[in-house]
C-alpha cells in the first residue's frame, strides 16, 4: 500500500495501549480493531529504568533499542516501520495492511530512557485500497446500533452480532457515548485513564462500524473523516 502523509495526531498521555508486538503477529486483514489486546507495560507507575533508547542524528532517529532489566537490546526498524522526532517525544507509525498505528514516546525525566505513552489505531484507506480486503476487515469489525433522543444525544446502544442480533450495552458511570463531527465515540472510564472507540455510520444504514481506537486525547476527526471517504459506502 502506498505511502501518505498521516492526517491523524496523537497527545501525550499515560495509558494502557496495544502493544506492537502482538500487533506484527496478527492478521490484519481480518481482526477486528475492538478486539486488540491492551498492552499493560504503558503505565504511569512504569519504571524509568525499564523503556526506549533513540539515537537521533540531524532530527532523524537512526537507531532504537529497548530497555528491560538493565539489559539494552537494539531493535531493527523494520520496513512498515518509521520513527519521527516532535519536540521532545519520538513518534513511530506502522503500516500495515489497512491499519496504521501511531505510538508516541516520552521522556518525562530527560534520563535518556523513554515510555510508551500513547497509542492509536486506524483504519488507513486510499484510493488503491482493495475492495474485497475492505470488505472482509469491516465485516470483523465491531458493529453498534444506537438510539438517539430529539437532541441527538444517545440514550441505548446495542452491539451488533454476525447474525444480525442486537445485544444491548448497558449505559453505567465508566461508559459514555458523544457524537462528534459525524462519528459515535465511545468512552470508557476504567483506570488511569479513558480508552475510546470510534464507530462510523457512512452508509447512514443504522449500522455503525469500529474504525479507530485508542486512550487519550481523540485521533483528529475531521482529518479521519476525510481519510474515510472512500470507504464510507461500506461503513
Amino acid at each position: 500500500m502506498s505511502k501518505k502523509e498521516t492526517i491523524y495526531k496523537t497527545e501525550v498521555i499515560h495509558s494502557e495501549s496495544h502493544t506492537p508486538d502482538s500487533h506484527e503477529s496478527e492478521s490484519q486483514g481480518t481482526e477486528s480493531l475492538h478486539a486488540k489486546t491492551h498492552d499493560s507495560s504503558i503505565d504511569s507507575s512504569a519504571s524509568y529504568q525499564e523503556g526506549y533508547q533513540f539515537v537521533v542524528s540531524e532530527g532523524a532517529v537512526t537507531s532504537v533499542a529497548e530497555v528491560e532489566h538493565g539489559i539494552t537490546k537494539t531493535k531493527l526498524i523494520k520496513p512498515y516501520e518509521t520513527y519521527s522526532v516532535s519536540g521532545t517525544d519520538v513518534l513511530k507509525t506502522e503500516s500495515k495492511g489497512l491499519f496504521q498505528e501511531l505510538s508516541r514516546y516520552t521522556d518525562n525525566n530527560a534520563d535518556g530512557v523513554y515510555q510508551k505513552t500513547a497509542e492509536t489505531e486506524v483504519l488507513n484507506i486510499t484510493s488503491a485500497t482493495n475492495t474485497l480486503q475492505l470488505q472482509n476487515v469491516l465485516a470483523h469489525s465491531d458493529h453498534m446500533k444506537f438510539v438517539f433522543d430529539a437532541t441527538g444525544q444517545i440514550v441505548s446502544a446495542a452491539h451488533v452480532l454476525r447474525n444480525g442480533a442486537a445485544v444491548n450495552e448497558p449505559l453505567n458511570a465508566n461508559t459514555a457515548f458523544s457524537v462528534q463531527s459525524g462519528f459515535v465515540v465511545e468512552t470508557e472510564t476504567q483506570g488511569d485513564a479513558p480508552h475510546w472507540e470510534i464507530f462510523r455510520d457512512g452508509n447512514v444504514d443504522g449500522v455503525y462500524t469500529e474504525v479507530a481506537h485508542g486512550s487519550g486525547p481523540l485521533v483528529d476527526l475531521v482529518g479521519l473523516a476525510i481519510n474515510l471517504t472512500v470507504a464510507n459506502p461500506l461503513l
